[in-house]
């Protein structure tokens, strides 16, 4: 029903808007994964304005919120996403959007995806059960040669549509001073932290994101005992699941951080826990430790699926429980050279300059469109 009725609500805003012109100047952003304009959507905004082009930029940055009433709203926002696609040169999304997939999309606008993760590890897209398509793509944009197949799979679209051309938001962790700086504001905001070893537990969620949201619980009371006072529990849930505070494992060592930018506590983490998060390959830009807690690997393997081995991928030791974490932790069982594996594996790029590369594809393809508009 809720597919049926934003199906309607789409159709009705593209038959009212399918007559307007397109803009030739005109740039939509689309994000449901934040509330404000950040990371890649940001850096390459910024760069755009550098332009020599009055780009008219228009950003529906606008979080997704697993109720009744916030998709009810959201119905409204397609109408709105409609209006805009049908009259922009170029739409730029960060995750699959249903008025892209489900409307005709004029030739003269482009359709970006600029994912908001650095890779995939666990199937997306098409390369799983989804409730409505994913087509209507021009390019996706990636870290590295490394993501072709798998991005080509999961978004349905021919391999020479996918540019390795980096990840904006990474050219943040490139930036020694910038990352001196986020370091030096967590110890601002989190006192605490100063002088202790900081594990950051970051994990993904599991169901399909809208309709079902799970996630594996980690005992971080009980983590934080074995550990002891010298060190400090950071966790970041996934944006789906930041509602989720875990006020029972909270102390003075263990701080909730869901609402602080996952860049911003990467400054400050000694270790990594994660699992199937692509997160993992942002962090082993920093070559830093990590491991990967996967209680449920066989099940999560079973149901979802992986591009890779999972073994033979995994940037750190595979934990299947909570007394393997903290041997790790304690010992220092990892492995840093599978990390800087990772890192030179699925990033060709690593000067900085992703959101300048971007840009200026971006710009070439606003460039051509007016000109094939001048010849009609």
């Amino acid at each position: 029903m809720e597919k049926f009725i934003a199906l309607i609500m789409v159709k009705i805003a593209w038959f009212f808007t399918w007559p307007l012109p397109v803009k030739k100047n005109k740039i939509l952003f689309i994000s449901y994964f934040e509330s404000k304009l950040t990371g890649n959507f940001k850096l390459i905004s910024k760069e755009l304005k550098k332009s020599d082009v009055d780009y008219e930029m228009v950003f529906m940055i606008r979080k997704f919120k697993n109720t009744l009433w916030a998709k009810f709203k959201y119905l409204f926002n397609f109408a709105v996403q409609t209006y805009h696609i049908n009259t922009s040169a170029v739409v730029l999304l960060d995750g699959n959007n249903f008025p892209v997939s489900n409307i005709k999309k004029k030739e003269e606008t482009k359709v970006i995806q600029i994912w908001h993760a650095c890779g995939g590890i666990k199937k997306f897209g098409c390369d799983i059960n989804r409730r409505f398509p994913i087509k209507n793509y021009d390019y996706v944009y990636v870290a590295g040669e490394a993501f072709i197949e798998s991005f080509s799979t999961a978004f349905d679209i021919s391999k020479d549509k996918i540019i390795p051309l980096g990840v904006a938001k990474t050219d943040i962790l490139y930036d020694k001073d910038k990352m001196e700086g986020y370091k030096n504001e967590m110890y601002r905001k989190y006192p605490v932290l100063k002088g202790k070893k900081v594990i950051l537990y970051a994990p993904t969620f599991r169901g399909d994101g809208a309709f079902e949201l799970k996630y594996v619980n980690l005992d971080m009371a009980y983590l934080s005992r074995k550990l002891g006072e010298e060190y400090a529990i950071i966790y970041k849930m996934h944006p789906f699941l930041e509602r989720i505070a875990l006020d029972k494992n909270t102390s003075e060592n263990i701080i909730n951080a869901n609402k602080v930018d996952i860049y911003k506590l990467f400054s400050v983490a000694d270790v990594l826990i994660s699992d199937y998060s692509a997160i993992i390959f942002d962090y082993s830009i920093l070559e830093k430790p990590m491991l990967l807690y996967v209680p449920d690997l066989e099940e999560y393997e079973r149901d979802r699926g992986f591009y890779y081995d999972y073994s033979q991928l995994a940037p750190g030791p595979v934990c299947r429980s909570e007394k393997e974490i903290i041997n790790t932790i304690l010992t220092g069982s990892y492995d840093l050279e599978k990390v800087r594996g990772m890192k030179h594996k699925f990033f060709d790029h690593h000067d900085g300059k992703s959101a300048k590369r971007v840009a200026e594809h971006i710009e070439k393809l606003v460039s051509q469109g007016k000109a094939q508009a001048k010849k009609i």
